[in-house]
């Protein structure tokens, strides 16, 4: 499993962002519009991710719940 796909693409945003300014530690409100936005992507990527693996498993565990209660699988 790799990377989050938000985390990448906003890491290279961020690299071509960077101006004189920000190198000085000046904080302005389209560096931290920025830094907010690539965060929020970054976090709904992660979360988007992870409901595809619980939507596998639970689809997995209702296979296995029915394959026990047709008989194939004995406890």
């Amino acid at each position: 499993m790799g990377l989050p796909i938000g985390m990448v693409h906003n890491g290279i945003k961020m690299a071509i962002h960077k101006n004189k300014e920000q190198k000085k530690g000046e904080v302005t409100p389209d560096y931290v519009n920025r830094k907010l936005e690539s965060m929020m992507s970054a976090l709904f990527d992660t979360i988007e991710d992870f409901e595809r693996r619980v939507k596998n498993l639970e689809k997995q565990v209702f296979s296995l719940t029915q394959e026990i209660e047709d008989g194939k699988v004995q406890e």
